[in-house]
């Protein structure tokens, strides 16, 4: 038997990699990773249209010399097997090349070390004429023609990444001015949720700046942890082998959360903690590589998505030793638990749906309450509930007694009840339509000028009892409001 060096065809195997998968805001979020494993505190994403459009992702990270750099844009530049530092994003040595060529057809890097600058090019065009792995290093001429080259020169050190001839990014485009702004707008909010505990900052993490055009991105918490219930985290004990060959052990970390109930929350925060997708379909594990979001909103099967469980989202934390047993893959968007890990996530969540769903049932049981005088009442009936106007709601009583002519009022309130549309209201509450009205201080407005309304047609002298009467039943009684808060009436 002998050995015979086979590499692969150059230009083939360049274009096959440009199909792993890679959304742009997938593929961006890769460089990122680079960025944060450099130690870098902030990064700037420049989107230039126009018709010599590109894309460039500056970081003030540590950069690279001419051999480090040449070794980076290398295929497989890095082992996968080898022990990784813990603050280390990095996996296959593919995700610089694979992520920047899968969106466009030209890769520049170039970076600063000891007060030097270094460049290199991948250009898909010259690979395929050549038919072979020809990277092209740029010369100082070359390099000072590279968009944006003033602001790496001004920096002690960093690495700017330019993706040139855009092509995969506006396939299918029309309008490349329109396609771009999509896709500005869906990378700036992958980027704000996938890399959230960065931008926002916590113990033993260092914060990070990510701009778009200039602009800062702001983190999207999915778990809301200002306002949330966070309970006791847990930690799952894993088994693994290390690169050494010995028995190792590594934690992953658990931690539950329970989100506010929706209509205690703004519509900002709404659209926030419920994206485009809905509180329902974002409810489920999210689970991080060193911090970095990878999977968000999975249940892995041990639950289903229902109504009553949509304010339970759970926290997963791994560390990268458990990279191989979680099957990570190369675009780091997918992450498979391992049974030891499901087993006890099997475990855990049971407790922490009902617990969701106990906060759910007790505010609908909170709002059908007796103790305060309600404008509806259930009733039950043959065919199932149905909702009535409750004819004892002083507003109501009052109004009835003046009327002259109560039929039509009654045929009124008759049609009312049997027209709801409970199946329009069934989807909107689905799709947390059913909230956007519901802003806090909206709400306490609206209940305020109601409240004035009811009272302006008061004796003055009698004002002040019914304030105190109309205070006992709902909606009123929800809210802490004092006489003076009315103010003229």
């Amino acid at each position: 038997m002998k050995a015979i060096i086979l590499p692969p065809d150059a230009p083939t195997l360049m274009w096959s990699t440009r199909a792993i998968g890679y959304t742009t805001s997938a593929a961006v979020a890769d460089l990122i990773d680079n960025s944060i494993s450099a130690n870098a505190s902030r990064v700037q994403i420049q989107f230039v249209s126009g018709e010599n459009s590109y894309i460039s992702i500056l970081d003030d990270g540590a950069g690279m010399n001419a051999d480090a750099l040449r070794q980076a844009m290398k295929y497989g530049s890095g082992n996968p097997w080898k022990d990784r530092s813990p603050s280390d994003l990095g996996r296959f040595g593919l995700g610089l090349k694979t992520a920047s060529l899968s969106q466009c057809r030209k890769l520049t890097v170039a970076s600063k070390r000891d007060s030097t600058i270094s460049a290199f090019c991948w250009d898909l065009d010259h690979v395929i004429k050549a038919q072979a792995w020809e990277l092209l290093e740029l010369d100082i001429e070359d390099i000072q023609q590279l968009p944006q080259i003033d602001e790496l020169q001004n920096q002690n050190e960093g690495t700017i990444v330019l993706w040139d001839k855009l092509d995969k990014i506006f396939a299918g485009d029309d309008n490349k001015e329109q396609g771009l702004l999509l896709k500005i707008r869906e990378v700036e909010e992958h980027l704000s949720l996938t890399f959230h505990r960065y931008l926002q900052g916590e113990p033993g993490l260092k914060r990070l700046t990510i701009t778009s055009n200039g602009i800062p991105l702001k983190p999207i918490d999915p778990f809301f942890i200002t306002r949330s219930d966070e309970m006791p985290s847990e930690r799952i004990a894993v088994h693994y082998i290390n690169q050494s060959g010995a028995d190792a052990i590594d934690n992953v970390i658990v931690t539950p959360f329970i989100l506010p109930f929706s209509d205690s929350l703004s519509q900002t925060d709404l659209n926030a903690l419920g994206g485009k997708d809905g509180l329902i379909k974002n409810q489920g594990f999210y689970v991080y590589r060193n911090k970095r979001l990878i999977v968000a909103a999975d249940w892995f099967r041990l639950s289903r998505k229902t109504d009553l469980s949509k304010l339970c989202r759970i926290r997963v934390d791994m560390p990268n030793t458990l990279d191989d047993i979680w099957t990570i893959d190369v675009k780091k968007s997918m992450a498979i638990p391992p049974e030891v890990v499901l087993r006890n996530l099997r475990r855990i969540v049971s407790p922490i749906i009902k617990a969701g769903k106990r906060k759910y049932r007790f505010r609908a049981t909170n709002e059908a309450s007796f103790e305060k005088l309600q404008l509806w009442l259930p009733q039950e009936t043959r065919n199932g509930m149905i909702y009535i106007i409750n004819p004892e709601y002083p507003v109501l009583k009052e109004l009835m007694e003046e009327l002259k002519d109560k039929r039509k009022m009654q045929t009124f309130l008759r049609l009312l009840e049997q027209n709801i549309p409970v199946n329009a209201i069934h989807t909107d509450f689905y799709d947390d339509k059913k909230f956007a009205f519901e802003d806090v201080d909206i709400a306490y407005q609206n209940v305020l000028s109601n409240l004035r309304a009811l009272l302006s047609e008061i004796n003055p002298d009698e004002r002040k009892a019914e304030f105190e009467e109309l205070m006992t039943i709902m909606p009123f009684a929800d809210y802490d409001i004092k006489y003076e808060d009315l103010g003229d009436i």
